[in-house]
């Protein structure tokens, strides 16, 4: 998951592109700052819906197919990030309560 896909595709309307590229720079970068992430994919959201709503049908199915992939990958690289989050937070308790039991035990 290290390397960042390309969020943009033939279609993609010009108000997703600095969406796309700001969502890009967090997911690259060593610290993520999750609050900005979950607001840029909100506002890429809120976008590709006004974007379907205002094309006529016959460009609709072929944004929605250049867009799927896009949005699976989002979803898969959000979701590793989040089981990571919890696997490290799982090792922090475990480191914890290994504390608490050596504390007690002397």
């Amino acid at each position: 998951m290290n390397e960042i896909k390309c969020l943009n595709h033939a279609l993609t309307p010009q108000c997703l592109l600095q969406i796309n590229a700001e969502i890009k720079a967090i997911l690259g970068s060593n610290e993520t700052d999750t609050a900005r992430l979950a607001d840029l994919i909100d506002q890429r959201h809120i976008q590709i819906t006004e974007q379907l709503s205002m094309m006529p049908a016959s460009k609709k199915r072929a944004f929605a197919q250049l867009e799927n992939p896009i949005n699976e990958y989002l979803n898969t690289f959000i979701s590793a990030m989040l089981k990571e989050s919890s696997d490290v937070l799982h090792n922090i308790r475990v480191g914890r309560n290994a504390v608490k039991k050596y504390n007690q035990a002397y």
